[in-house]
């Protein structure tokens, strides 16, 4: 794996090839990957559990905090 070099620029730089079928992240359920501000790559999460019951509403916010997408606290 080679050296990452950082630039200085005022342009975004874009991930995606602006293809019709999208741009993905890793090759595999296993890589690892983090967004912006986190500091610990996750592999794909499951999400399990009833929409009814409320579980998978649950799971799902364990699943996007785990991967920096959302901040999952608790008021006091």
């Amino acid at each position: 794996m080679g050296i990452a070099v950082t630039t200085a620029t005022a342009a975004i730089r874009d991930l995606s090839d602006q293809n019709s079928q999208g741009t993905r992240l890793g090759s595999t359920s296993t890589d690892l990957i983090c967004f912006y501000g986190t500091t610990t790559a996750v592999s794909k999460p499951s999400v399990t559990g009833s929409v009814s019951s409320g579980a998978a509403a649950s799971s799902m916010a364990v699943a996007l905090a785990s991967m920096g997408l959302i901040v999952n606290s608790i008021a006091p």
